[in-house]
């Protein structure tokens, strides 16, 4: 006697929940491994995040001042002279003539001055730098460093450059006043030793003048 068909889907229809259960499962199962094969460095397409460059680091920007102080020194030398003619005449009589001796000197007198000059200047330079590093700590003190030496390394020559140009305009300033002082005094000590060589000579010529007139 054959089967009913009613029947047999009747008893499909009241399978036993496991079955389902086992459905689930195997089902779970496939897509794991359709999910490890996918994964794999296969044929598959590997879409990694791209990488970032300083990802992670800190940066950091930092203004510092250097300050420099140069200073510049230099003496002004000068040769000064002053030289005064003077001539003496001295008579004694002869009989009914008179003997006339006429002398005369140069009297000249030298000078040196040294003058010593100084100009101290001092600059402030300020400079920029950036640094990136681990940490932000770190960069602000690398960058900080860097901005340092860097306006250091403007700051001194410009305070040797602004010395030196200083220097130059107080030399041009002071030279021709120092002169003229130098000049004065050794005109003033030049015409002291004239007046003392004239008297002198004025006594020489006197006596030679006598000599003369008693010549035999």
């Amino acid at each position: 006697m054959a089967p009913n068909p009613l029947k047999r889907l009747a008893r499909l229809r009241r399978r036993p929940p496991f079955a389902l259960v086992l459905i689930v499962l195997a089902v779970a199962i496939g897509g794991a491994f359709v999910l490890v094969g996918s994964s794999g460095g296969g044929g598959g397409d590997v879409h990694r995040p791209p990488k970032l460059i300083g990802a992670g680091r800190a940066r950091v920007c930092v203004t510092a001042h250097a300050s420099a102080t140069a200073t510049a020194k230099t003496t002004i030398r000068l040769q000064v002279s002053h030289a005064i003619p003077i001539t003496a005449t001295g008579q004694a009589k002869r009989g009914r003539g008179t003997v006339t001796v006429r002398l005369s000197q140069r009297i000249v007198e030298h000078g040196s001055i040294a003058r010593p000059l100084s100009v101290r200047r001092t600059v402030v330079v300020e400079r920029r730098a950036c640094s990136r590093r681990s940490s932000e700590q770190a960069a602000r003190g690398a960058a900080l460093t860097a901005a340092y030496h860097a306006a250091l390394a403007v700051a001194r020559p410009e305070a040797r450059a602004q010395a030196q140009r200083e220097l130059a305009r107080l030399v041009a300033r002071v030279r021709p006043a120092t002169l003229a002082g130098a000049q004065q005094k050794i005109d003033a000590r030049a015409r002291a030793a004239a007046a003392a060589a004239r008297l002198a000579l004025e006594r020489r010529a006197a006596a030679e003048a006598a000599s003369k007139a008693h010549a035999p």
